[in-house]
Order: structure tokens, then sequence, then C-alpha cells
């Protein structure tokens, strides 16, 4: 169980084109995980949106980057994966404000 804890932690620190091109069904399964992370930051509450994102960051800079040799190809990656996470972050506001709108919409009808 540790173990694959701790695998599952390298493997987030690791770019997933750091050891070359991953195909591209491999590489929009991993963007939609990003787009679903983003959702799931995006439900939050926004000083907690900041910090999940400056940690997201900060993985990126310190531990996918370096670990690549400062590579383009490994920082376009990781400009992508913050795109898409934005993408599903900006996906949840929207949902949360529909919702809201929604709400107040069937208690004046009611």
């Amino acid at each position: 169980m540790i173990e694959s804890i701790l695998a599952f932690i390298i493997d987030l620190g690791t770019s997933d084109v750091c050891g070359g091109w991953p195909g591209w069904f491999k590489y929009a399964e991993k963007q939609f995980e990003h787009v679903l992370v983003g959702v799931l930051f995006g439900i939050f509450w926004l000083p907690l949106r900041v910090v999940a994102f400056a940690g997201w960051l900060a993985k990126e800079l310190f531990s996918d980057l370096s670990d690549c040799s400062w590579s383009w190809f490994v920082a376009l990656d990781s400009v992508a994966d913050l795109a898409f996470a934005g993408v599903g972050v900006a996906l949840a506001v929207i949902a949360k404000r529909c919702l809201k709108r929604a709400g107040s919409f069937s208690r004046s009808v009611s």
C-alpha cells in the first residue's frame, strides 16, 4: 500500500513528456485528468484555489522542469497542464454560478 502511494507521488512529480512523446491517447488522458483536478480546485473557496494553484506551479517548476533539464518541450507541457486545469476551474465556477442562479430562481417561482 505504501509503495503504491509513493509510486503515485513520484509519478506526480514527473512530466508526461520527459521521456519523449507518450502518444496522443495517453497525452489526452492526462490532460483530461488535469481538467478534472481543475474542477476539483474550482469547487474550493477562492483563497484555497490560489494556494492550490501556487503549489501546482511550484511542482511544475521545481519537479517537472528541473528533472528534465529545463527542456522547452517539457515547459510547453507544463503550460498545457496548467491551462487544462484552468479550463476545469472555469467549468466548476460557471457551474456553481448556474446552480446558484437556478436555486434563487426556483425559490422565486414557488
